[in-house]
């Protein structure tokens, strides 16, 4: 069974399709903005990302290609999560082999240099690395990150392959949830 693994290529063939095929949608992008304005990411959203991470690890098997942070990953290929990524990733840089590079290296720029010389093979994996409460702290922005990609998707589907989301409103989004 093949993995449910997105890399950096196929995403870029995928965001460009979804941005050339449709028509862009004004009253989304406003309920986007919405979205982001109003996103707190508490405690108890934080306690249920984790346990959808989790039913989604076991779901999974363990088949997480050897991620630091496993239940993110998992999580990501869920429906809902999947496609409000997409939708917020549409305008995001690439260059990265995975979702969670991107996100995490964006998110949070100080990995950036660690995931260039991995990407290099003059560096080693994130988790071979960094501490275990720095991989927790990793985690915890990846699942806030998650969150918000997951209630885009619920308040603006079925328009939001027509929606404009900035990058950068989405990234600040999430540093701001994070004071980051």
């Amino acid at each position: 069974m093949a993995e449910a693994y997105l890399t950096a290529p196929v995403l870029a063939r995928w965001l460009i399709r979804a941005r050339t095929d449709v028509d862009r949608n004004p009253g989304g992008t406003m309920q986007a903005k919405t979205v982001l304005s109003r996103f707190v990411f508490t405690k108890e959203l934080e306690a249920e990302m984790e346990r959808l991470g989790q039913a989604a690890l076991d779901e999974w098997r363990g088949r997480t290609v050897g991620s630091a942070f496993p239940r993110a990953v998992a999580l990501m290929s869920r429906p809902g999560f999947r496609e409000g990524i997409g939708a917020a990733l549409r305008h995001a840089p690439d260059g990265y082999r995975t979702y969670e590079d991107m996100l995490l290296c964006e998110l949070m720029p100080g990995y950036g240099e660690a995931c260039a010389a991995f990407y290099d093979e003059a560096g080693k994996q994130i988790k071979d690395v960094a501490s275990p409460e720095e991989l927790r702290q990793c985690e915890r922005v990846l699942f806030c990150a998650l969150a918000l990609a997951n209630e885009l998707f619920k308040e603006i589907y079925p328009d939001l392959d027509r929606t404009d989301i900035a990058w950068d409103d989405f990234v600040s989004t999430v540093r701001r949830a994070f004071s980051l």
